[in-house]
């Protein structure tokens, strides 16, 4: 059981929050695509496509796009990385979601953070017997990196036994631990946050595209309808007009009569 999956449900923070946004289309898989699409399709979106994950057919599609809203962003994550990103800004009932699904399905020792702030961060720490051992398990080791004055971890663990402790974080330092219990191992850490390029989004009710003539700008939920190259390369001269170097994408909603919006990028 992958609970990539149960991080991906995570909308109340992924609405807000770019980084999460991308990290949650990196941890997007072949084998996840259709349950993805059909749980969060309308409301994860890729800014470069202007389209929503629903209006992707096929998991192909969906990772060339995927690649180019990486490359608009400059998002240097990998997979692994994208993940822990994702893990350490789980919101409350997604983060219930996510432990409960590796208290069902993982064996051995598995750590998460919560609540992790600038300064500090609980770190979780649960042993889940493998089927038919019911021996105490010993801390064979644990590391901790960006801690101030590291907890004193139990030694000897029992079957199904969970144990929190709260981290004081050094602030020049990034926050990582790693254990190895009961010949089982596990980590978590909590990535620094990447530079994002800066990307501009314009939504214009009533546009005239061919004399950009338009009203004040509008709330956008973009939804992708390919433009003619005409209405393109005047796009990419607005973007220039707003004091943007280059167009990125331009989309049109309701179904192409009142709503534009331009995508630009310094």
């Amino acid at each position: 059981m992958n609970c990539d999956n149960t991080l991906i449900q995570d909308q109340e923070h992924g609405a807000s929050n770019e980084v999460l946004r991308l990290s949650y289309l990196w941890l997007i898989t072949e084998e996840n695509f259709e349950q993805t699409k059909k749980d969060r399709g309308g409301n994860l979106f890729l800014r470069y496509s202007g389209a929503a994950l629903s209006a992707f057919g096929n998991y192909n599609d969906f990772k060339e796009a995927r690649s180019k809203e990486f490359e608009l962003f400059d998002f240097k994550y990998d997979a692994q990385t994208a993940r822990a990103y994702a893990r350490t800004y789980l919101s409350g009932n997604a983060l219930a979601a996510y432990v409960e699904c590796l208290r069902t399905h993982r064996h051995g020792v598995f750590v998460w953070l919560r609540d992790v702030t600038s300064t500090n961060a609980t770190l979780e720490i649960h042993y889940r017997a493998f089927p038919g051992d019911a021996s105490e398990k010993v801390l064979e080791n644990i590391e901790f990196v960006g801690v101030v004055s590291p907890p004193e971890v139990r030694s000897i663990w029992n079957v199904n036994e969970s144990a929190s402790y709260v981290l004081t974080r050094n602030l020049s330092s990034e926050l990582r631990v790693a254990i190895t219990l009961g010949g089982s191992t596990d980590s978590a850490w909590v990535p620094p946050p990447p530079q994002l390029a800066p990307v501009f989004y314009y939504g214009y009710k009533d546009l005239d595209i061919r004399g950009f003539h338009h009203s004040a700008p509008v709330a956008q939920s973009p939804r992708f309808i390919p433009p003619g190259t005409d209405a393109r390369d005047k796009a990419a001269e607005m973007c220039k007009k707003l004091n943007h170097k280059t167009l990125v994408s331009f989309t049109t909603r309701d179904e192409g009569r009142a709503i534009h919006d331009l995508v630009c990028k310094d």
